[in-house]
């Protein structure tokens, strides 16, 4: 078994590998029942990101339950994303990824849309167009599913050295 300590040890050498840290142009958007930050264009160095960290944390992950992964396969997973879910414990990693952050719990349509509204206000007040870099990582914890996540760590990622 492993330790929060382990955990918090394997994000710093994760962290630590130089690489191209990612750059992406935010957007919120309604995905599904939920509101999210997404990013407006696909990202080359993101999703290598997120398919090193798939792999580097898989150890650490428990292993999937089978009443959940039932719960996962009534939504439709395509063929390769059922082999994701069996191997990784999520079915959207690798090619199935696309990045989000999300903002909302699930949202009925007539309060989604005055949420996203509301949200894309505040959010276009704050961000002004800018570009968001993606230079640390969070490690959270969720104590019980009905709490939030609170964060126990974050590491800075190392930016690759260009040139000779």
């Amino acid at each position: 078994p492993f330790t929060q300590a382990d955990l918090a040890a394997e994000l710093e050498r994760f962290a630590a590998i130089p690489r191209t840290l990612p750059v992406i142009e935010p957007a919120i958007q309604s995905l599904a029942r939920f509101i999210a930050v997404v990013a407006v264009e696909p990202s080359m160095a993101l999703d290598r990101l997120a398919a090193d960290g798939v792999m580097a944390f898989d150890r650490f992950r428990r292993p999937l339950i089978l009443r959940e992964r039932e719960q996962r396969l009534g939504a439709g997973l395509s063929e390769r994303q059922i082999e994701n879910l069996d191997r990784w414990g999520y079915p959207y990693v690798f090619e199935d990824f696309r990045f989000h952050m999300t903002l909302t719990g699930p949202l009925d349509t007539d309060r989604r849309r005055s949420i996203l509204a509301l949200l894309l206000a505040r959010f276009n007040d704050i961000n002004g167009g800018q570009s968001l870099p993606i230079a640390q990582l969070a490690l959270v914890r969720q104590d019980a599913r009905s709490t939030p996540f609170r964060i126990v760590g974050q590491a800075a990622l190392t930016a690759a050295r260009l040139g000779p």
